[in-house]
């Protein structure tokens, strides 16, 4: 990644990166949507910007992240929340 990395969430066949400008970039196979692009399936090499709430821009104002099997939870400054996997909502 070009940016600095705050903290590193690895799940077991995909990844993902808060950078230091609290944006998140993620990696790895996309099954179920859970790399936060918007669509479904596809293998990423290079990390890839995760999309904002409703596919709007890119997702900011990350706190930390923490990932399950199958889906990325992003905790945002605001106290909100974002779940990459299946279905992106915000909680």
């Amino acid at each position: 990644m070009d940016e600095g990395a705050l903290d590193l969430a690895v799940g077991r066949i995909f990844a993902c990166g808060l950078l230091d400008a609290h944006s998140v970039k993620c990696w790895g196979a996309n099954f179920s949507g859970r790399l936060g692009r918007g669509v479904l399936g596809g293998i990423y090499t290079t990390p890839l910007a995760v999309h904002g709430i409703g596919d709007v821009g890119e997702l900011a104002n990350v706190q930390g992240l923490s990932v399950g099997h199958g889906h990325v939870c992003a905790v945002l400054a605001n106290a909100g929340g974002n779940v990459l996997g299946g279905v992106l909502m915000q909680h």
